[in-house]
């Protein structure tokens, strides 16, 4: 089946959102948006997508950006476990970060996809 897609007129449309989601990221990223790293291959995307993760869980600033300390999910498609592991010890360490509230299971979770083959509807919804 092929997927719906909805109309919306521009005035329901500006009456249905009256205002912004709250952000997360102070002028740069707010809640329900999708952050967007894009680079060259070992360019550090995976380094900045992590020190994100940390920045958020911890409330510390991003890059300069202040940040609201909340839950965050790692969704990795392409490491092992071990790896993850790894580089989110070695991402962890470099940062230096004197808030340890990263290590609580309930602010920062993992999953990983590798091998499988979730669709982003599926995985939307394993995620609620």
């Amino acid at each position: 089946d092929a997927p719906i897609l909805l109309r919306v007129a521009a005035a329901e449309l500006l009456d249905a959102h009256k205002d912004l989601h709250p952000p997360v990221i102070f002028g740069l990223a707010r809640e329900c948006e999708t952050v967007n790293i894009i680079a060259p291959p070992k360019l550090g995307k995976s380094w900045v997508g992590l020190h994100l993760v940390f920045a958020v869980a911890t409330g510390d600033d991003f890059l300069g950006f202040t940040t609201k300390q909340g839950r965050c999910l790692i969704l990795d498609n392409e490491l092992h476990g071990a790896t993850l592991s790894n580089e989110t010890r070695s991402r962890r360490r470099s940062l230096d970060s004197p808030n340890s509230s990263i290590r609580k299971p309930r602010n920062t979770q993992t999953t990983r996809t590798r091998g499988t083959f979730v669709s982003l509807g599926v995985l939307w919804l394993i995620l609620q």
